[in-house]
């Protein structure tokens, strides 16, 4: 469906500059000191379980390719063949 428009001009928008950033006169800040963290802090942490399940699902997914491997080249038509000793 095609319906017809006016013939008004668009507004226009003053156009957006970024602010001038100016070299510090000041010091700058002295590095921080890493924060410690003991285990037990680490284990009460969302991130720390995030990571381990992440971690552990996809090592899970990487044996389960590993394990059924074989068995997808050998229905497919290669044969199981033993390494050549050295």
């Amino acid at each position: 469906m095609v319906t017809e428009r006016s013939a008004e001009p668009l507004p226009t928008l003053a156009p957006v500059t970024a602010p001038v950033r100016r070299p510090s006169t000041r010091e700058p800040a002295p590095p921080r000191e890493p924060r410690a963290i003991t285990l037990g802090v680490a284990v009460a942490t969302l991130a720390f379980w995030m990571i381990a399940v992440a971690k552990l699902l996809g090592n899970i997914g990487t044996q389960a390719l590993h394990v059924h491997q074989a068995a997808f080249l050998v229905d497919h038509g290669s044969t199981p063949r033993m390494p050549r000793p050295l």
